[in-house]
């Protein structure tokens, strides 16, 4: 036999009790590396809720910035005999809720009068009358009045609540050369 026998060579004993050792101590080193786990995953899983929690807040608050600078509106038509579709004579806007509205303003097609006929522009001129008290008095009532009319002469047509310049747009569009109640608030801009 050769004196020189390498270490490959050498018997090696790993006693029963050096195996329990080594797996008693491998297990407490996984379960450290999972409790570790655990808490880090937890850690994740909050932190991601706060990420949700501020994005929804934020979008939230863009939403609510984008609705308080929007401008609600009714669009008035009137019908004819034959109930065909309405043909737009005037619009109400304001700012808020109608239950709380602010800056409401009427606007009127200035030549109304003309396009409807007789018996509709008599109704109509005396229900405007009504509706420029309210609106000084209570335009809150005014726009709930306004805001669902589907039987007679005059009906709702459209109400949305957009950006004003869309809702200038429509209107201008709609109605062409207007009267503006109370006459003395500038124009829809």
């Amino acid at each position: 036999m050769n004196r020189f026998t390498s270490i490959a060579e050498l018997p090696v004993k790993i006693s029963n009790e050096q195996i329990e050792a080594e797996i008693e101590s491998l297990t407490a080193d996984a379960n450290r590396m999972l409790a570790s786990a655990k808490e880090t995953f937890a850690e994740f899983s909050k932190t991601r809720l706060q990420v949700e929690l501020l994005r929804k807040l934020r979008d939230l608050r863009l939403e609510s910035d984008r609705h308080s600078a929007q401008v609600s509106f009714v669009l008035l038509g009137f019908v004819t005999q034959n109930e065909g579709e309405p043909s737009p004579f005037c619009a109400l806007t304001w700012a808020g809720e109608p239950l709380s509205p602010k800056n409401v303003r009427f606007f009127l097609k200035a030549d109304w009068e003309a396009i409807m006929p007789a018996d509709v522009a008599a109704y109509f001129a005396a229900l405007l009358e009504d509706w420029k008290v309210l609106l000084i008095t209570t335009p809150e009532m005014l726009l709930i009045f306004t805001s669902e009319l589907s039987v007679g002469p005059i009906r709702t047509m459209e109400a949305a609540k957009m950006d004003p310049e869309r809702v200038s747009l429509i209107i201008r569009q709609k109605l062409g050369t207007i009267l503006q109640f109370p006459p003395e608030v500038t124009p829809i801009s």
